[in-house]
């Protein structure tokens, strides 16, 4: 059994918490996913309950779209997935949410123009590589 590094589950969490933004999902699903990891008594069943969860939410409207975008919703089912494969536990899959929730409120304060950069960020090194173009020149909302 492949135990899961720390980089994995941050690298994850950015690139759920940079697609909810390009995506515009509300903040509060990123919650809402991580509470979902605590429906269940048993945590090997957390993965699964959180992977379903993000799907459900992808196929619910609210204002004429889905409550998760259908791409943040399949990357949260890829990141559960590999999470089970590798036997993370809930508190890594908490961690890795709650990163993403928190890339994700950073990216909603860079200017629109500078949001379509995001995509292709698969990592934190890219991320933190981002943001330190961000900062040069000027482009985060004050």
């Amino acid at each position: 059994m492949t135990q899961i590094e720390e980089s994995e589950l941050l690298d994850w969490g950015v690139r759920i918490g940079t697609q909810a933004c390009l995506d515009n999902v509300e903040k509060h699903q990123l919650e809402n996913l991580i509470a979902s990891l605590e429906s269940t008594v048993d945590e090997k069943y957390s993965f699964w309950v959180t992977a379903v969860f993000a799907l459900r939410q992808a196929t619910r409207q609210s204002r004429g779209r889905p409550l998760i975008s259908p791409s943040t919703a399949d990357l949260v089912f890829s990141a559960m997935n590999e999470l089970s494969k590798k036997s993370a536990n809930r508190e890594q899959a908490r961690k890795m949410l709650g990163f993403a929730k928190w890339v994700y409120e950073i990216s909603n304060n860079i200017k629109k123009e500078a949001l379509k950069s995001l995509k292709g960020i698969k990592s934190l090194k890219d991320f933190i590589e981002f943001l330190e173009k961000v900062e040069k020149t000027g482009i985060v909302n004050a």
